[in-house]
């Protein structure tokens, strides 16, 4: 298909609804945490930045690179327990937990009425 912006092909297409896929799944995983902040705080230092850029701010420009390289490295110290919390939720199977709690609520209800049967009481942490 031609466009104003050349030749479109089906690779093309892929790889915006790929990208696009990717950010609204890393939107979900940052909604609703700590994290949304800091997002906010790195795209204010990267819109500072690009603008230092655009004006010719060299001496401006060469300390947010710095600082951003620096900063880059203190985020990853700091958010590891959160990073590290994206990765297993990423990780993590999404359709077996509701089976695997299916069967553990089984096995626990079989094993009251076992002990209700023999009138044995019994203190159960879940």
């Amino acid at each position: 298909m031609l466009t104003p912006f050349g030749q479109v092909n089906v690779q093309d297409v892929l790889d915006m609804l790929l990208v696009a896929f990717l950010v609204y799944q890393g939107y979900l995983l940052v909604v609703g945490t700590r994290a949304v902040n800091v997002l906010r705080g790195i795209l204010v230092f990267a819109g500072v930045w690009l603008v230092a850029e655009v004006m010719g701010l060299t001496t401006l420009s060469y300390l947010l690179s710095r600082a951003g390289t620096v900063g880059l490295f203190a985020l990853v110290v700091l958010f590891q327990p959160e990073l590290r919390a994206a990765l297993e939720r990423v990780g993590r199977p999404r359709g077996r937990d509701v089976a695997e709690g299916g069967v553990v609520l089984q096995d626990l209800a079989r094993a009251m009425e076992r002990l209700a049967e023999r009138k044995t009481g019994a203190l159960i942490a879940i």
